[in-house]
């Protein structure tokens, strides 16, 4: 699904999905009938970028498009954008809305909370990525995947990984203890 938006067309998908090069194209096609607004979309932002060899998102970030020009690098800049426009748009209501917002991650948030709490704070971070979502894609509802590294959910971090993970959360606790520290001592 994703490799199509980026490019990937009958011969890659066969060979990605070790299918004949028919069943490709009839995936292809099929995606093309299933998501004819997908595929507009992408086909106006390639052939502006071509004209124009700039690409603009919906709040404004513009790029210029390298040449030689290629539709690939063209379809993936306002996706990418968009995907992070999202995420700013959400960081900043959670902040708003008191979240215990810590960190991101890609295109998640990463939020601490008391596991008493952990439900209440999961719905509303929910709510706020899929509020976000529609600023940018109006009558798109976004999915939103949960996890939590305690309670009823799957960890988050792969357990061989964990080391790592506790050791940033540590450095993200130091820095909100002396960002507290700057803002009650004054300076």
């Amino acid at each position: 699904n994703l490799g199509v938006v980026y490019g990937a067309r009958e011969r890659r998908i066969a060979a990605q999905l070790r299918i004949p090069l028919a069943g490709a194209r009839h995936l292809l096609e099929t995606h093309h009938r299933r998501f004819l607004r997908l595929w507009g979309w992408i086909e106006r932002a390639v052939s502006s970028a071509e004209v124009s060899r700039l690409s603009v998102t919906q709040d404004f970030w513009r790029k210029t498009v390298p040449a030689p020009f290629r539709p690939t690098v063209a379809a993936n800049f306002p996706i990418q954008a968009t995907g992070q426009s999202v995420l700013r748009e959400a960081v900043v209501n959670a902040g708003a809305a008191g979240l215990p917002v810590i960190a991101t991650v890609h295109d998640a948030i990463v939020l601490e909370a008391e596991e008493r709490d952990a439900r209440e704070v999961a719905r509303a971070a929910e709510r706020i990525m899929v509020e976000a979502a529609a600023v940018f894609c109006p009558g798109v509802r976004m999915r939103v995947d949960v996890s939590a590294t305690t309670g009823p959910w799957e960890p988050l971090a792969d357990p061989e990984l964990r080391p790592r993970y506790d050791q940033v959360l540590r450095r993200a606790a130091v820095a909100a203890a002396k960002a507290a520290g700057r803002q009650g001592g004054g300076a």
